[in-house]
């Protein structure tokens, strides 16, 4: 068949339809995309039993970006870590800054700004999968995210 084609609902902006795609099994589509958030400068330190997390997010394109909602640590005891595998405690997750804002209300007028999040308790003999996300107030307010840093607690 013959369809009409458009990445949707993601941590990034809109892009324009492709027309006329043909699927069959052998098809492939590529999209290049612009993140609403990039996370880079990722630090995670381990200080006894308490680690703390670090980076700098930045807004590609400030224009029409919609509102900075939250900036969130993820801890995982998998190498899969974000927001469908953490550790989902309250101690964690009050962690976590909640924003809301605009960018210019939250920053100024910058094009990034360095957050710190934790410290964050964890257990002697563990070891973790560690990253930081962060959202924007679209839709389904999914994560950009930092890659994923292992950190084992002596």
């Amino acid at each position: 068949g013959t369809y009409d084609m458009l990445p949707y609902d993601g941590p990034f902006w809109p892009v324009d339809t492709v027309k006329g795609v043909i699927l069959d099994r052998e098809t492939q589509q590529d999209f290049t995309v612009t993140p609403y958030l990039q996370l880079t400068n990722f630090k995670a330190t381990l200080n006894g039993t308490n680690l703390t997390l670090e980076c700098n997010v930045k807004a590609p394109i400030i224009t029409g970006l919609p509102n900075l909602y939250e900036v969130k640590g993820f801890l995982s005891l998998t190498t899969f870590c974000g927001n469908s595998n953490y550790i989902n405690i309250n101690e964690y997750n009050n962690l976590r800054k909640n924003i809301n804002k605009t960018w210019a209300a939250e920053v100024g007028t910058a094009d990034n700004k360095n957050y710190s999040l934790g410290p964050f308790p964890v257990k002697s003999g563990y070891t973790y999968y560690v990253r930081i996300g962060a959202n924007v107030n679209a839709l389904s307010r999914r994560y950009n995210y930092t890659e994923i840093v292992k950190v084992v607690v002596p």
